[in-house]
């Protein structure tokens, strides 16, 4: 499955209700209206603005309190009057805090991971990256509900038997380095069948984990290396400057959704721009 697949069965599944939460600025409504005019999402818009209410028959909530409208978004999506949250202002702890607040009772599992998802240039199929951009040094622990998290996602695109590559500065375990032990740990757990039908080969470098003969080279029988579907990252550094190089190389198209949320949610890193915007709205339509 590719993007432009992924634009046309959330267009059959929509329009969905969409709460955005607004500051007054304009900035990536045109991304919303688009997705509204072609019968992904049928917004309302929360925040300060005004120039908004009633323009496209689209409904606007005023709340200046941006805290406050982020609350009321997510608290419409609790009570079931949306069907996805958008909030277009740089994803931090404010959001996270809210997702995370027991009240209000959207967290789905332990640990809230970011999945970012890039259109493989060579064959055009949809590959995961995680966690890009949320937990700074995962332990153990938490690389396991990051791979659940993953997983999920992958699901949501179609991917149902993904291979998982758990990424390692080399792929032999070696005590001195955390990142091998944990991912040989999660590898024996998947051929145990703890993550399903899942396949998790680790630890693995970089070039065995992207080529076949670079992996045998080493001795590596498995059907993970240049199959990947999903890499886990051993911590966030080497995960965001690979999102990075990616992005900004290779120009590849790219998207993200946070996992381990009971709600479809649109947020917005550094890296986006209105053209993921837009794909990361027609991937919420999607879950």
């Amino acid at each position: 499955m590719n993007f432009d697949q992924i634009i046309e069965i959330a267009r059959r599944r929509g329009p969905k209700r969409m709460v955005v939460i607004e500051k007054g600025n304009g900035s990536f409504h045109g991304v919303v209206l688009k997705a509204h005019d072609i019968g992904l999402v049928d917004p309302i818009f929360i925040g300060g603005g005004k120039y908004l209410d009633g323009a496209n028959g689209i409904d606007f909530i005023h709340e200046p309190n941006l805290e406050k409208a982020k609350i009321k978004g997510l608290e419409m999506v609790r009570e079931k009057e949306a069907k996805i949250f958008m909030d277009p202002t740089p994803l931090g702890s404010s959001l996270l805090m809210r997702l995370d607040d027991k009240r209000i009772g959207l967290k789905k599992r332990r640990l809230i991971s970011y999945i970012s998802i890039f259109e493989s240039l060579k064959d055009g199929r949809l590959t995961l990256f995680t966690d890009t951009y949320i937990n700074d040094n995962p332990n153990l622990k938490d690389k396991v509900v990051i791979v659940e998290n993953a997983i999920e996602i992958a699901d949501i695109l179609g991917i149902k038997k993904p291979k998982i590559a758990a990424i390692a500065p080399l792929e032999l375990v070696n005590p001195a380095i955390a990142s091998t032990i944990d991912a040989a740990v999660l590898s024996k757990m998947s051929d145990r069948g703890q993550f399903g039908p899942a396949i998790i080969e680790g630890p693995l470098g970089m070039d065995n984990a992207e080529s076949v003969m670079a992996a045998r080279h080493k001795g590596i029988e498995s059907p993970v290396p240049g199959n990947v579907d999903i890499y886990l990252y051993p911590d966030i550094e080497s995960a965001y400057l690979t999102t990075q190089f990616v992005f900004m190389l290779g120009k590849v198209r790219h998207a993200g959704m946070l996992g381990g949320v009971n709600i479809p949610t649109v947020t917005l890193t550094p890296l986006d721009t209105e053209r993921s915007c837009f794909l990361n709205i027609a991937l919420a339509v999607m879950k």
